[in-house]
């Protein structure tokens, strides 16, 4: 896999602590929206904000992020074939990440890396931002969005590596873990002393590579 899309230098500001509970488009991102070229047919309204869980029903409370995956939707994925296994149109873009604007109430916000609007483009990185109330998302490992930090330390042991906050700019300045696992990284943010944002990909994945 090769470098991520947007990996925190340079590039327009995305931060997710301005999103909403009921809205996931952050300030800065594209002002136009995506139908993907015709590939949004294909979600059907009865498939619809099942958050990255096409398998499960709406109401289900749980999704499982790893270095490859977000529910359904794993790295490697085309933008149309990842909207069609979150079940969910990709709606909104910014900085070369996609994600629905629009989710159901105590959500977490859900976010792909690498594809932009374009249909063809490859998920290169996935992540969730929180603090979830409705839908909690975790690791296999048990560490949840929005859990203290002490947790992190707690699950991984001496595996979690820090990462301080760079002081050379780029689009975020984040601090945070990266936890090496089976097919690459998982990064946990910090912020106020907890974890707002879980990030999966590739063996470079950092606290400020995937924050869409």
């Amino acid at each position: 896999m090769g470098v991520l899309a947007a990996c925190g230098s340079g590039g327009t500001a995305s931060s997710p602590h301005a999103r909403g509970a009921t809205t996931t488009r952050p300030a800065g991102a594209d002002s136009s929206t995506s139908t993907s070229r015709g590939t949004s047919a294909a979600i059907t309204p009865a498939t619809q904000n099942l958050s990255f869980a096409a398998s499960a029903p709406r109401t289900a409370t749980q999704l499982t992020i790893t270095a490859q995956s977000l529910g359904a939707v794993r790295i490697g994925m085309t933008h149309a074939q990842a909207q069609q296994a979150a079940g969910l149109r990709f709606d909104g873009s910014g900085d070369g990440f996609a994600y629905p604007t629009t989710l159901p109430q105590g959500f977490p916000h859900d976010f792909v890396g690498g594809t932009g609007i374009n249909p063809d483009g490859v998920v290169q990185c996935v992540g969730a931002f929180g603090p979830p109330t409705a839908k909690t998302v975790s690791t296999p490992q048990g560490l949840q969005l929005g859990d203290p930090v002490s947790r992190v330390l707690a699950v991984y042991g001496a595996q979690a590596r820090y990462v301080p906050a760079p002081t050379s700019g780029g689009m975020t300045d984040y601090s945070g873990y990266v936890v090496s696992v089976a097919g690459g990284n998982l990064a946990f943010v910090i912020s106020e002393q907890k974890v707002p944002e879980i990030e999966g990909g590739n063996g470079i994945l950092g606290p400020n590579s995937c924050t869409g």
